[in-house]
């Protein structure tokens, strides 16, 4: 009797499995993974494997987005990803849909009847895809942390799914959110403007008070916004970054510096940004810092000298005298780079074509994505525990591929 078909795919799979594993293997000391057990899933994520690790140098890379309603026909994109945990928008046309055509194209024309932003959660490595909530109309991907996912919705609702219990609730967020609240501790942390104080602030949703507090008013510096394009846009992230120190941005006010905003207290200037402006701050966990950023005299047109900065800490401060990290670094302004310990990753288009780049503390600069990937401004990228998750187009359809370091 014939194999079925998941059976077939899983046999095929073995053959493979020297140069594609699940993402629960081992690194060993080279970089390179331990072969181990290939995760089927289900038969349509056994074929995306198969079809789309094209080559023995991307046999490290591997899908890990698998299909909801939408099944093939669908885009994966926006991917946050924190311990086990991945979450994504799933891109997809609902011809039910009154006025939609089979012609349309909801990567370049997004809000166009029939397309539909389905928020997915799966659990790597062999967890099924789940439906978070499914809309029309999306104004940023979803981020998760500490066991909880959250997203904005089509009427601008922030919303706050604890995945261990399965349940959902609207965050009552007083401020207009650009983008989905970030998880540290106990707390949602995001930026907007909030109606109560008339300005644009810091706010955090306590978790188990269900409290709402405001924090420091002030304008922040947002990379992230200065694009045209409706499926960039979505590829926004809180213009800050939240470490146990406290909410480092870089404050945008006429006289840009660099703050760290140590919860509860004054916000602190670590230094000014006159000579450098910082987009990204990266903290570290010896202390210090990496900032994206760019010297303000360098910019021509769209075009400036863009790189990142590492500043030690001294006992509870920075030392303002940084040095060049990444020094062959081209990174983009657009897709924020992320940090996973104390290794940063970015987009980075030193080879012409977009391509993922990750270094250490010792400046050990090292490409992680192979020839075979397709990249672009909509590939948001996430890091956690050795594991590195970004939007990929080398099918031809935008997936969620993941490598190990």
């Amino acid at each position: 009797m014939a194999q079925s078909l998941p059976n077939a795919l899983a046999s095929v799979l073995w053959a493979l499995a020297m140069g594609v594993c699940a993402l629960g293997c081992d690194a060993d000391s080279d970089g390179r993974i331990a072969a181990d057990q290939v995760d089927v899933g289900d038969a349509e994520i056994a074929r995306e494997v198969i079809e789309e690790v094209a080559s023995p140098a991307a046999a490290l890379e591997q899908v890990v987005s698998v299909a909801g309603e939408a099944r093939g026909a669908r885009d994966d994109l926006f991917c946050d990803l924190s311990g086990d945990d991945l979450v994504w928008v799933q891109l997809w046309l609902d011809l039910s849909v009154t006025g939609a055509t089979a012609d349309t194209d909801c990567t370049t024309c997004p809000y166009c009847a029939g397309c539909r932003f389905d928020f997915m959660y799966r659990r790597l490595p062999a967890g099924r895809a789940e439906l978070l909530h499914s809309s029309s109309y999306a104004q940023a991907g979803p981020q998760v942390g500490n066991g909880v996912a959250t997203w904005v919705g089509e009427g601008g609702e922030t919303y706050m799914r604890d995945l261990a219990r399965g349940e959902t609730k609207v965050v009552p967020s007083p401020a207009w959110v650009s983008a989905a609240p970030v998880v540290h501790g106990n707390n949602l942390w995001w930026w907007g403007y909030d109606n109560a104080v008339g300005s644009y602030s810091f706010s955090a949703y306590d978790r188990t008070s269900g409290l709402v507090e405001s924090g420091p008013a002030t304008y922040v510096n947002d990379p992230s916004a200065y694009t045209s394009a409706p499926l960039a846009g979505l590829a926004r992230r809180q213009p800050f970054t939240v470490s146990d120190d406290g909410i480092w941005y870089t404050r945008w006010d006429g006289t840009p510096a660099l703050v760290l905003w140590r919860f509860g207290g004054t916000p602190e200037v670590v230094f000014d940004a006159t000579d450098r402006i910082h987009l990204r701050a990266l903290p570290q966990s010896d202390g210090g810092i990496v900032t994206l950023g760019y010297e303000s005299n360098a910019c021509e047109a769209s075009t400036c000298g863009l790189g990142f900065t590492a500043y030690a800490g001294d006992q509870g401060h920075i030392d303002g005298s940084g040095e060049s990290l990444a020094a062959d670094a081209v990174p983009s302004r657009y897709v924020a780079p992320v940090a996973d310990g104390d290794r940063i990753v970015w987009v980075d288009h030193r080879d012409g074509p977009y391509a993922i780049y990750g270094v250490g503390p010792t400046g050990d600069e090292r490409r992680l994505t192979s020839d075979a990937a397709e990249i672009g401004a909509v590939s948001t990228i996430a890091a956690s525990n050795g594991r590195v998750v970004w939007a990929d187009r080398r099918s031809g359809r935008w997936r969620i591929m993941a490598r190990a370091w």
